[in-house]
């Protein structure tokens, strides 16, 4: 059953993670099916942000990795939608971070979504907003 916004009761569960995983500064792990570049695989990163982008999807934004056999390519800066993560594939790691891995003003002043959470990093938003 979808809700008004059109997410699965899955999905709800995956909001709440990924909240308690920001919150928390845990590095998070899931299964990422991509429908549009036709590419799937297991992503690992640090999630900054949730928010609801200009299209009115919801995404979660942070600093990832893709797991491929064994090895893991460079981490870069990326969003990806909530609704294309693998129902029970998003785990909550023990591992935290404790600073961000890209420019505080890609978390903190975002002029093309809604954001519902961010990741509470006072040196960082006090960075992003001095200029």
């Amino acid at each position: 059953m979808k809700n008004k916004n059109g997410a699965g009761k899955y999905q709800e569960q995956i909001v709440k993670q990924l909240y308690k995983a920001i919150i928390e500064k845990h590095l998070i792990e899931f299964y990422y099916i991509d429908k549009y570049k036709k590419k799937e695989g297991t992503r690992k990163g640090e999630a900054y942000l949730m928010g609801i982008n200009e299209k009115g999807n919801l995404f979660v934004s942070g600093v990832f990795t893709t797991i491929k056999e064994n090895n893991e390519e460079k981490g870069s800066h990326k969003n990806y939608l909530i609704d294309q993560i693998k129902e029970g594939s998003l785990k909550i790691l023990p591992e935290k971070f404790n600073h961000l891995r890209i420019e505080p003003e890609k978390v903190y002043r975002l002029k093309e979504a809604n954001v519902l959470c961010a990741v509470y990093l006072p040196e960082e938003i006090r960075s992003a907003f001095s200029q």
